[in-house]
């Protein structure tokens, strides 16, 4: 697999639908943990002030564009992205697949997710009764955590700690070399499940205008919104100009 894009020195993999349906299924016969993340614009700009992070997100085996903003970013750097693959829709993939063929998944919840551990249990377990979940409440790495991973052994981990805790989680999971075959950082993407959070209409995720739907529903939103809709295109903009006046 090496179509990859960068945006903001960012690796981003430019995956047609089959293609990604073909890497996930290629990364559950394999032993060693690989790693799925699902950067957008916010995710980006982090990076891209904080080598330390991106440099996590570098070593991913998987970087899948999460936003429409991202297709802005990519057309402004100079580069193409084809397909979005957001966090919500790999997430019910992947617990489909685990659904057939009656996988095991473990999900690392944070404290302060709007969903509980149990109301994600309940969710999954109702939607997708023939997989086997195993779940822990914590907000960091602990030797607790460890242990109950090394124990149940899951093919997939979820944690759902928001950037950028999760990619760093998951990095420091892998290098203590945790017997599972895929992790991701989903954020809330259990929070759709659960009915604790509503997605917006597919007209305006078609439109790419998800931004407004956040922000309609959680006016709170609002400076992470600049950041991704304001702040996000102008910094690729410059950074690409940079570039070329480079070269």
């Amino acid at each position: 697999m090496t179509k990859a894009i960068t945006i903001l020195g960012s690796k981003i993999h430019n995956l047609s639908r089959i293609e990604l349906l073909e890497t996930l299924a290629g990364f559950l016969h394999q032993e060693e943990l690989k790693l799925i993340f699902t950067p957008n614009p916010e995710i980006c700009l982090q990076a891209h002030r904080n080598n330390e992070y991106q440099n996590i997100l570098n070593r991913s085996n998987l970087n899948l564009p999460d936003g429409f903003g991202l297709k802005i970013g990519a057309f402004l750097s100079g580069e193409k992205i084809n397909h979005r693959h957001t966090g919500s829709d790999i997430t019910k993939h992947l617990l489909q697949v685990a659904n057939d063929k009656k996988l095991t998944i473990f999900v690392i919840n944070h404290p302060n997710s709007l969903s509980t551990l149990k109301e994600i249990k309940d969710s999954v377990s109702s939607t997708y009764p023939n997989l086997k979940l195993h779940g822990y409440k914590i907000g960091e790495i602990t030797e607790g955590l460890i242990e109950h991973l090394q124990t149940t052994k899951p093919d997939i981990i979820f944690t759902t700690h928001g950037a950028p805790t999760q990619e760093k989680l998951l990095d420091e999971l892998r290098i203590q070399k945790i017997p599972a075959k895929i992790g991701i950082g989903v954020g809330g993407s259990f929070d759709f499940l659960t009915g604790k959070q509503t997605r917006a209409p597919q007209a305006l995720r078609s439109l790419g205008l998800e931004w407004l739907f956040r922000l309609i529903k959680q006016p709170k939103r609002i400076n992470r919104i600049v950041n991704a809709v304001i702040i996000f295109p102008l910094t690729c903009l410059k950074h690409s100009k940079d570039r070329t006046i480079s070269s």
